[in-house]
């Protein structure tokens, strides 16, 4: 979000949506992950169905690759961006389909299996984010040189005199 911002009026206005977008899906997945919306909030409180809560939010990342698509391909590092997709997917994969086959068979290091491929993917989405802003914001001119003039403290700190 910080980079989006100093992106903002700079004449870069497809790095600033993606930074901008980028930063609010992560948002919304931390959100997500730290209490539990779709799990907990969303069906207790709302009524709503987890798997549909989870449809949206992967309907979301889906819409957000594709009209994202040519800028993370010309001008990212996509290849973090892979890894963090795949850890995810091995994550939702272990949690929905594997669940039920791992807890008979390795107990609850199917927890460590399924939040290990997370963690993973939250560690390289990171990276990701992190470096493809400090990419963008590098090649960017933000401010232009400027020199400081000294001030001339006279003995009573006084700037004025």
């Amino acid at each position: 979000m910080f980079a989006a911002a100093a992106l903002r009026g700079t004449g870069s206005s497809e790095a600033f949506r993606f930074l901008l977008f980028s930063s609010l899906l992560t948002a919304y997945l931390l959100f997500d992950d730290f209490s539990q919306f779709h799990e907990n909030l969303a069906v207790h409180y709302m009524g709503l169905d987890e798997r549909v809560v989870e449809a949206v939010a992967g309907i979301a990342a889906v819409a957000y690759l594709i009209v994202f698509k040519s800028f993370i391909l010309q001008r990212t590092r996509f290849v973090i961006l892979l890894l963090a997709l795949g850890f995810f997917a091995a994550s939702g994969f272990i949690d929905v389909v594997l669940a039920p086959w791992l807890l008979r068979g390795i107990g609850h290091w199917e927890y460590f299996l399924e939040d290990g491929a997370k963690l993973m993917g939250i560690a390289c989405w990171c990276s990701y984010l992190a470096g493809t802003a400090h990419q963008l914001l590098a090649g960017a001119r933000l401010l232009p040189e400027r020199t400081i003039e000294p001030v001339d403290l006279s003995a009573d700190g006084d700037p004025s005199r």
